[in-house]
């Protein structure tokens, strides 16, 4: 996993790790966003104290608003260039992965780690141009809202 938030160290049904804005805990099931970049994920389970990045809704990121805080450092690529994708929580508790095409299953177990998602997601590959990444024909940088 990439530094950034996404190395997170298990203690019992709790992790910790760095935030947008620093060290939080993250309880079991957590919705956020992450990009996998260069085979490594980055993610960033939502935290309501952090007002970075949020999206419209209040519940969770916004991948191209929270890109501009968590960008690594030297990285000069735009939000939408890694493959992405976010982690929602059903109205059963159910977690649901919706991300690009280009993720790898071999990166979920990493992802339901980030998250401390205690039961197996629901896979939703998102084939539409909001998970369209460098890595998809014709694919353009999104400038501007």
């Amino acid at each position: 996993m990439a530094s950034n938030g996404a190395q997170l160290s298990i203690e019992g049904k709790e992790k910790t790790g760095r935030s947008p804005i620093g060290h939080m805990t993250i309880p079991e099931g957590m919705r956020g966003v992450f990009w996998v970049m260069d085979g490594k994920l980055l993610a960033f389970p939502f935290c309501e104290d952090n007002q970075a990045g949020i999206a419209k809704s209040g519940k969770t990121y916004n991948h191209k608003k929270l890109w501009e805080v968590v960008r690594p450092k030297g990285c000069r690529k735009p939000f939408d260039y890694y493959p992405r994708g976010r982690v929602e929580m059903s109205k059963l508790g159910v977690p649901i992965l919706y991300m690009s095409t280009h993720v790898e299953e071999s990166i979920i177990p990493a992802i339901k780690a980030a998250f401390n998602l205690g039961r197996d997601p629901v896979v939703r590959y998102d084939h539409s141009i909001h998970y369209r990444c460098h890595l998809d024909a014709g694919y353009k940088a999104v400038i501007g809202e």
